[in-house]
C-alpha cells in the first residue's frame, strides 16, 4: 500500500492517499466526490494496476475487472473495468447508486423506482435505460 500511496501522491492525490489501508479502501475512495474527480483527471487506477490485482479486487462486492458479461442487482457502488460489461439495476429510492466504467468497460444502467444514480465514465462507456422515474447523471 505504501507504493500505491506514493504513486497517488505523485499524481497529486495529497490527502486522498493518506487514508488508504488496503485495496478495498482504495476502491471505496474512488466512489467519493474527490476520488471520482481524481480518477477522471488522472485515469487512476490504470488498467495494468487493476489487472495486476484483479483476483483481490473482484472479491470486493461491486467490483468487476475483466469479468465478461455480468448482471448486478442490490449493489450501491459498482466499478467495472477492462473486458467487462455489467448490466446494473438501480431500482430503489432509498440510496444513491454510484457506477464507474473504466478502461474499455461498459456499464448499462437500468433505472427505475425513483432511483438516483451518479455514473462516471473514465475511458469506458455508460448506457442507460430509464423508465422515466430514475435520475441518472453521467460524469465524463
Amino acid at each position: 500500500m505504501d507504493e500505491l500511496r506514493r504513486y497517488m501522491k505523485g499524481l497529486g492525490a495529497c490527502g486522498l492517499a493518506e487514508g488508504i489501508e488496503n485495496l478495498k479502501g482504495a476502491v471505496r475512495m474512488l466512489f467519493t466526490s474527490q476520488g471520482r474527480e481524481f480518477a477522471i483527471k488522472t485515469g487512476f487506477p490504470t488498467l495494468a494496476f487493476l489487472r495486476e490485482h484483479r483476483e483481490e479486487l473482484n472479491a470486493i462486492r461491486g467490483v468487476y475487472i475483466d469479468t465478461g458479461l455480468v448482471r448486478a442487482h442490490g449493489e450501491h457502488e459498482v466499478l467495472v473495468a477492462g473486458e467487462a460489461a455489467v448490466t446494473f439495476f438501480a431500482d430503489s429510492p432509498d440510496a444513491i447508486y454510484k457506477v464507474i466504467a473504466m478502461h474499455g468497460a461498459t456499464a448499462c444502467i437500468r433505472g427505475s423506482g425513483y432511483a438516483v444514480v451518479t455514473a462516471t465514465e473514465i475511458k469506458g462507456d455508460i448506457m442507460q435505460q430509464n423508465d422515466g422515474t430514475a435520475k441518472i447523471t453521467i460524469e465524463r
